[in-house]
């Protein structure tokens, strides 16, 4: 049986009878165990994490973790685009409430992914309009939108210890972030001969750019941002796979208001495939995995 967060608590015959126990602390060490069958699945169980007496480590996808010491024993397989620049960091230093079933922490790289393709969008149409290279326009919008990402997570970080709102911070740290990248596109340029002069809209339109970024950056730190009353996420799930979600006061699973979903879908807990994929909830209905379940 598993409990709310995916953890193996007991194990049972074919009668319902219980034959194992198990209980954990926050990081995942054993606490008691009553019991002998086997079974490597238990904390974070749901999510893949498989136990290793012999060692007492996790096997967790890319990496091995080491409840005792709260960290991961390899270095994060996509570097700081992880979210943090401790590159042993377990789940920045939350385990109750995330998971990492894939061993490398993945929002702040999905963050940085829909960035620069939101930014190459934008970039390449922009340079069509203008009558310039699309390619060229579509690469420097990319570079300035994942820029913008990554300054989005450092300024929301910053301004929340600063005590400031983290959402101005993102949106301030990615606009900072997109202007400082189309300067240094524009040295580059002008280096090489590529442009004749400055342009100064280019930087303004960047750090614009940017600041989308930074908010798409902010929604992948826990904290998320704030749109009004509603609270976005960019969330990696216990079960694998994450999502974008958009939540209502009190900011719990059960006031999503909206959910963008890569991953094996479950009904009442049970799991309905084993491929992710992608799918969303909405209101009315929100337990519908849409469109396979109600439509659009």
């Amino acid at each position: 049986m598993i409990d709310g967060l995916g953890h193996t608590r007991l194990l049972l015959d074919s009668s319902g009878g219980i034959t194992d126990r198990y209980s954990y602390d926050a990081w995942g060490n054993p606490i008691e165990q009553v019991g002998t069958t086997f079974n490597p699945f238990r904390w974070n169980g749901a999510a893949g994490y498989e136990w290793t007496p012999a060692t007492g480590l996790y096997h967790v996808g890319a990496r091995e973790y080491d409840p005792r010491t709260g960290r991961w024993l390899q270095r994060d397989p996509i570097d700081v685009a992880g979210g943090h620049p401790n590159l042993y960091l377990y789940c920045l230093n939350n385990p109750v409430h995330i998971a990492d079933p894939d061993g490398m922490f993945v929002p702040v790289l999905a963050g940085v992914s829909a960035g620069a393709v939101f930014g190459g969008i934008i970039g390449g149409v922009t340079a069509w309009v203008s009558g310039e290279n699309i390619w060229h326009g579509a690469l420097r919008g990319a570079v300035i939108g994942a820029a913008g990402v990554l300054g989005g997570v450092a300024g929301a970080s910053l301004a929340g210890t600063l005590g400031v709102g983290g959402t101005a911070g993102a949106v301030f740290g990615g606009a900072l972030a997109g202007a400082g990248s189309d300067l240094a596109v524009q040295g580059v340029s002008l280096a090489f001969g590529w442009q004749s002069c400055y342009r100064p809209c280019e930087t303004i339109g960047a750090a614009v750019l940017g600041g989308m970024g930074g908010f798409i950056g902010g929604a992948t730190r826990p904290a998320g941002v704030k749109v009004g009353q509603y609270l976005m996420k960019i969330e990696q799930f216990r079960s694998g796979g994450g999502g974008l979600n958009v939540y209502a006061p009190p900011y719990k699973v059960r006031n999503t208001i909206f959910g963008l979903h890569w991953q094996a879908w479950f009904v009442k807990g049970q799991r309905m495939g084993g491929i992710r994929k992608l799918h969303y909830h909405r209101l009315p209905n929100p337990d519908l995995h849409r469109p396979w379940q109600g439509g659009w």
